[in-house]
């Protein structure tokens, strides 16, 4: 991927601006020389040794700009494997915004989105799954999103897909040292194995496929529908976990007409919250859409908050909600506990063995809310060392080696020659090297790192 390489030497603020402090990055062959045009200090940075720092100040054409530290970090032993210098100033716009323009006049180009960490991949720091791992930490909403993220870019993902790349190669090198090479008295290829061999590398994919669907609902936040007849406290307890009145709550019945939505974080996980009106039969032309999208929510979302007035008796919107709520992932929540309770709990139960009893008035019972809400979803239980995909794209390669798999141990059960049954196993192979990106494409590489912002 030598094509992909632009040997400039680039730059960009890496910060945001505003804040007390700001960072300027600069990498490339150039930039200590560069940074040494704008930068005087108590000690000369060319001389610095890297992973080491000196205090000064940042000049333009008029004279002093502002105080800085500038890092220096010396090839190969730096983010990008470039050599790479940080300034370290006042984080005002103004200021990073000049300095940046300073380092342009001595010679470095803008940085693209993402190009620091585009070379950090081509100069082998770090992997393409590894990488794509940075865009998740920075937009992390939870401790759970973070320490996935975090498990990504250590390489996990990457050392178990190395595992069975060399596997298969180990595989594919036999058969066809077997068959290119009879005289050189090469092992023979037995099949057991063979299936074996895939077998358990197929077994290792599936399990970190089967992980995909947990980590979207990690990054991308859980699809939480609040529903309920009217008046049982669903805007109440929207209020309650989004921290602010949301909601309109008012003792008149179908006070909420749309659905309302606001995202959160609820405990270790996010939740995309949906409000919604009011459940039960209606003449009213406007109220009768708002309840349609009600209904469509339940439909479309990853699970169901059902909300119920437990100072009252099921009714039958209360028992056609209950219907509708078979073969759902939901949590029926008792409202109103703080009084009288006269609901039939063992009904509901049922319907769905997540029964929770809060009063969203005062507070009680979101502590067993909570915990219910992440066992729901499976992400209680989850390991921190859990196999979790990035994205999308590595989805796509992890199925799709899983597809070749199949398809040659479907070649061997058929009693197909090796020749034959390579050329699947090679497939599988591709696709995983696709993924840690040994074997992507430069448009591929250049989709994963647009994503990026421009100083990462």
């Amino acid at each position: 991927m030598n094509n992909l390489f632009d040997t400039s030497t680039i730059t960009a603020i890496a910060t945001g601006t505003g804040g007390g402090v700001g960072i300027v990055r600069i990498s490339g062959s150039d930039a200590i020389s560069i940074t040494d045009k704008i930068f005087k200090g108590m000690r000369k940075i060319t001389n610095l040794k890297g992973y080491t720092g000196a205090f000064g100040k940042v000049y333009d054409e008029k004279g002093v700009l502002d105080e800085a530290v500038v890092f220096v970090y010396r090839a190969p032993h730096s983010y990008t494997g470039e050599d790479v210098c940080e300034i370290c100033c006042h984080g005002g716009h103004f200021i990073l915004q000049r300095v940046t323009e300073m380092l342009i006049k001595n010679g470095a180009v803008p940085a693209q989105a993402g190009e620091f960490s585009k070379r950090a991949f081509l100069n082998g720091k770090m992997s393409l799954a590894q990488a794509e791992s940075i865009t998740a930490l920075i937009s992390g909403e939870s401790r759970q999103a973070v320490g996935a993220a975090m498990n990504i870019k250590e390489g996990a993902i990457h050392r178990e897909i190395d595992t069975i790349i060399d596997s298969l190669l180990n595989q594919t090198a036999h058969i066809t040292a077997y068959i290119d090479y009879p005289e050189e008295g090469v092992e023979d290829v037995l099949y057991s194995d063979l299936k074996d061999n895939i077998t358990r590398a197929k077994s290792t994919l599936e399990q970190i496929a089967q992980n995909y669907n947990k980590g979207r609902l990690i990054r991308d936040g859980i699809n939480t529908a609040i529903v309920g007849s009217p008046n049982v406290g669903k805007s109440t307890l929207m209020n309650l976990l989004t921290g602010y009145e949301r909601s309109i709550v008012t003792d008149i019945a179908g006070t909420t007409r749309d659905v309302v939505e606001e995202r959160i974080i609820f405990g270790d996980i996010v939740l995309n919250l949906s409000d919604t009106a009011g459940i039960r039969e209606t003449e009213d032309t406007v109220e009768k859409i708002g309840v349609k999208r009600s209904l469509d929510k339940i439909t479309n979302c990853d699970i169901i908050m059902a909300v119920f007035d437990s100072t009252k008796e099921l009714n039958s919107d209360d028992n056609d909600l209950l219907e509708k709520l078979k073969d759902k992932l939901c949590i029926a929540i008792c409202n109103k506990t703080d009084l009288e309770s006269k609901i039939d709990k063992e009904k509901i139960r049922q319907y769905t063995e997540n029964v929770v009893e809060i009063s969203a008035k005062d507070g009680t019972g979101i502590d067993r809310l909570e915990k219910e809400t992440s066992k729901l979803v499976g992400l209680s239980n989850l390991s921190e060392n859990a196999l979790i995909l990035a994205n999308q794209r590595q989805y796509n390669c992890i199925i799709q080696a899983i597809n070749s798999l199949s398809d040659a141990y479907d070649r061997i059960a058929f009693g197909e020659t090796l020749d034959i049954v390579s050329m699947p196993l090679e497939e599988a192979i591709d696709s995983l090297l696709e993924l840690t990106g040994k074997n992507a494409s430069a448009e591929t590489v250049d989709r994963v790192f647009e994503q990026f912002c421009v100083g990462k």
